[in-house]
């Protein structure tokens, strides 16, 4: 464990001349216990990670304020006298939220008298988890690729050939039925290669100075013919937001499938809202938020890594593809963009998708998520 590097060699040497001064200046929370596994003393460092005072603490049992208590305190009871323990908890704070913590005990550097020393890795292990997400899309996506223009290709010569067999069957007959249905075919696989190739960012875009208010204007009366008169479409749109760098029409594909998603999601009815703003108030850190935010079925904390990843469907078989937000991640991406989605099941889904403000707007920057949401509900990024 990194948190046992950290501790340098000579720590029982310090501990014996000086224990005080360590208590007081050591930057990693420091516990005292005794054989019975009672807190003896606390550090302030050891105070701020459990966001308590030293009172509260000191007469405890290791584990009282761990989620996983019994089983942290039955892994140091069980290890043979003299070796140390490693450990991962997770910490229970007053106000309910939860911390990840690694600990390592150093036994008897006093007679009878143990430490334990803890960390705080939760934002580590969050940006470690992040850091695998994206790895997986990227794999995924090089993968889709290879087999995108591989089965594109093969797509063009079908299409090819049928164009040259309806030259040649007479009108109506049903050599031209047949031929038909395998040109349809093909131009359908085709929009799944088209898809696939929107994942993998390898499409062509035509970048413009644009509006992203105008072209959800612009796609609302498709939206409300796709999601129907049971689902009420709202919209929250800040008319000072500056232009993005964009494509205009990669951009209404975008706002067209998650707005599908969100149909799916709320099968008896429900509100769909798009909402926009801007942040930043530095020239260089300009950017668009869009928030589309529905109040569907919500999305589980184990589905909620892989929704992005391609032929990813929760739906029954024959009832989607599992393209539809992979090909949101794919635009989005291409444009420079960052997108995040927080959902619980039963309140519904937030995605929030940020645009860099265009060169004339200020510097071409990546976004930074923005802290303000619609609805006030929480925002994680992918969280596994």
């Amino acid at each position: 464990m990194e948190i046992e590097r950290s501790i340098p060699r000579r720590e029982k040497a310090v501990w014996q001349e000086n224990p005080e001064w360590l208590f007081e200046s050591a930057p990693e929370a420091i516990f005292v216990f005794d054989d019975d596994l009672q807190y003896l003393e606390a550090n302030p460092a050891a105070c701020r990670l459990l966001r308590r005072n030293k009172e509260e603490i000191v007469g405890c049992k290791i584990g009282t304020f761990s989620e996983d208590g019994a089983r942290l305190a039955e892994a140091i009871r069980k290890t043979p006298v003299g070796d140390g323990v490693e450990a991962s908890h997770t910490l229970i704070l007053p106000d309910g939220s939860v911390r990840t913590v690694e600990m390592v005990t150093r036994p008897n550097m006093l007679p009878g008298i143990h430490l334990s020393f803890s960390r705080d890795v939760t934002d580590r292990r969050l940006l470690e988890r992040e850091l695998e997400h994206h790895t997986r899309l990227e794999a995924a996506g090089k993968l889709a690729s290879g087999i995108a223009h591989d089965f594109n290709n093969m797509l063009t010569a079908i299409l090819s050939y049928a164009d040259l067999q309806l030259q040649h069957v007479e009108s109506g007959s049903a050599m031209q039925r047949y031929v038909l249905g395998i040109q349809a075919a093909a131009e359908r696989a085709a929009q799944t290669t088209h898809q696939l190739l929107a994942f993998c960012r390898r499409q062509k875009m035509q970048f413009a100075e644009t509006q992203v208010n105008d072209v959800i204007q612009q796609s609302s009366e498709l939206i409300g013919r796709l999601i129907g008169e049971d689902i009420e479409l709202a919209f929250d749109l800040d008319r000072g937001i500056p232009e993005v760098w964009a494509d205009a029409g990669q951009l209404n594909q975008v706002f067209v499938n998650l707005a599908v998603n969100a149909r799916d999601a709320m099968p008896r009815g429900g509100r769909l809202l798009f909402a926009t703003s801007k942040r930043g108030t530095e020239e260089k850190d300009k950017r668009v938020s869009i928030f589309v935010h529905d109040t569907g079925m919500g999305i589980g904390a184990d589905v909620l890594p892989h929704i992005f990843e391609p032929f990813f469907t929760t739906k029954e078989q024959g009832k989607g593809t599992g393209l539809g937000l992979a090909t949101v991640y794919g635009i989005v991406k291409q444009m420079k963009g960052e997108i995040l989605v927080s959902s619980e099941p039963g309140r519904g889904t937030t995605f929030e998708i940020a645009l860099p403000a265009s060169r004339a707007a200020g510097a071409w920057v990546e976004p930074v998520t923005a802290k303000a949401k619609p609805n006030n509900m929480e925002h994680r990024p992918f969280a596994e």
